[in-house]
Formats: structure tokens, C-alpha cells, sequence
């Protein structure tokens, strides 16, 4: 599976999950083959967009971790907000 997170185009969404936190939605993204140099620009708690050819997720970054091997992003939006 492959997506657009924030412009930068991944490649290699190994899974893609969501879970329930009181009024707020969690979107975990995992990845590999992401370069580090492509996601350096990520800010915590800035605004986070996810497109895939059938979803689309907006919130905010809450959490993120690269290496030259694989990336994991967390989103957390409003229960209104993720389709």
C-alpha cells in the first residue's frame, strides 16, 4: 500500500490501524523503506494529513519515529474528523 502523508509520497505502508481514545480517534501508520531525510520535517503536534486511494485522515502528529529502514507516524483527530 502506498499514500501521501503531509506531500511527502510513502511507499510501502506495511499497516495501517485505528483505535478508540475517549472522543479522539488514533491512526498508527508503519512503513518501510521511508528515509529519514523525507519525514525530518515532522513537528509534533503540528497538522497531519494521510491520503491513501480510499481514506483520508487529518489531525494532529502525536508521535513519530524514523530510521533508514522503516518510519511509525501517529495521528490523533476528532471522532468527527477521520473518515
Amino acid at each position: 500500500m502506498h499514500g501521501t502523508f503531509n506531500g511527502v509520497h510513502l511507499n510501502r505502508i506495511t499497516s495501517i490501524t485505528t483505535e478508540h481514545a475517549g472522543s479522539s480517534t488514533l491512526t498508527k501508520i508503519r512503513g518501510m523503506e521511508a528515509s529519514a531525510t523525507d519525514l525530518e520535517f515532522l513537528k509534533l503536534n503540528s497538522h497531519a494529513r494521510l491520503i491513501l486511494s480510499d481514506t483520508q485522515v487529518e489531525g494532529v502528529l502525536i508521535a513519530f519515529a524514523a530510521d533508514h529502514q522503516s518510519y511509525r507516524v501517529i495521528i490523533e483527530s476528532n471522532e468527527s474528523s477521520a473518515e
